[in-house]
């Protein structure tokens, strides 16, 4: 007989966990993975949003930068064309380099 009241017990505890774990556990486990999901979905959109930024940043940095070579271009013409580069002063006598 204390064979079977130990038996019945034991189906018991079973029971009882089996119930935990599927009002309980399976549940939070569930959620746990939706929101792994989820999370993981926002840090891929976020790379791609940082990439696109990054990728935006350089082609504004080259640009900024092809126009600054363009200008330099222009006031090293403009110095030049007023005699102030290539050695020469202009009608002031100043240092002459």
């Amino acid at each position: 007989m204390n064979n079977n009241k130990e038996t019945g017990d034991a189906a018991q505890l079973l029971e009882r966990l089996h119930s935990l774990l599927q009002q309980a556990i399976v549940p939070a486990l569930e959620a746990i993975h939706q929101n792994q999901a989820r999370t993981q979905a926002a840090q891929e959109s976020n790379a791609a949003a940082l990439l696109e930024f990054r990728m935006e940043i350089l082609k504004r940095f080259v640009d900024y930068h092809a126009e600054l070579a363009r200008i330099q271009a222009q006031v090293d013409d403009a110095m030049t064309a007023l005699g102030l580069r290539a050695g020469r002063q202009g009608a002031s006598g100043s240092i002459v380099h």
